[in-house]
């Protein structure tokens, strides 16, 4: 795998802007039961990649999104959980305390991206291809492939399935 690759692959994740979905109230709620339930997740989904530059290293956080309705009133939270199991909530909204669903909108499509989870995992693998390092030890299996100089193209792989699964990714993909 060339050193080209790898800086096309990066420019495309560099220049990517996530086409976030509209959401709205009605259709986070939609086939919800009747009257006060409270739904809470007690699993968050696949861990996202991301890396910190405060302590200039990657780290995991998996998200989970609770919903519900109490007294009438439509609430959501956002919770992450990092590997240390500490849970924090990221957003959080209720009707009840008037809280405007418009101005929560923006950040919940973010939290919610399906395209940043991808975006993250794909810039660890890049980072992994360079480096030579797997920080957050993802592939303990693959230690032999260090040794056997598969493990840049394995990363490189790794890169490009996560790409393929962004819009237009498989296009740029099959572009080079």
């Amino acid at each position: 795998m060339s050193k080209e690759l790898i800086e096309k692959l990066e420019s495309f994740l560099d220049k990517y802007q996530p086409e976030y979905v509209n959401t709205t109230l009605e259709s986070i709620f939609e086939g919800t039961p009747e009257g006060d339930f409270s739904w809470e997740q007690d699993e968050v989904r696949d861990w996202d990649a991301w890396y910190d530059p405060d302590s200039q290293s990657w780290e995991k956080t998996a998200y989970a999104t609770n919903i519900g309705r109490k007294n009438g009133f439509h609430w959501i939270e956002g919770m992450s959980c990092d590997t240390d199991g500490n849970w924090d909530m990221n957003l959080c909204f209720s009707e009840e305390d008037g809280d405007e669903f418009t101005s929560f909108d923006e950040d919940f499509k973010s939290f919610c991206s399906t395209e940043d989870y991808f975006i993250g995992w794909a810039e660890y693998w890049l980072y992994c291809a360079t480096e030579g390092t797997d920080q957050l030890n993802e592939c303990s299996d693959y230690q032999s492939k260090i040794q056997d100089g598969t493990w840049v193209e394995f990363c490189v792989n790794s890169a490009k399935a996560n790409i393929k699964s962004l819009e237009g990714g498989q296009k740029f993909l099959d572009s080079l």
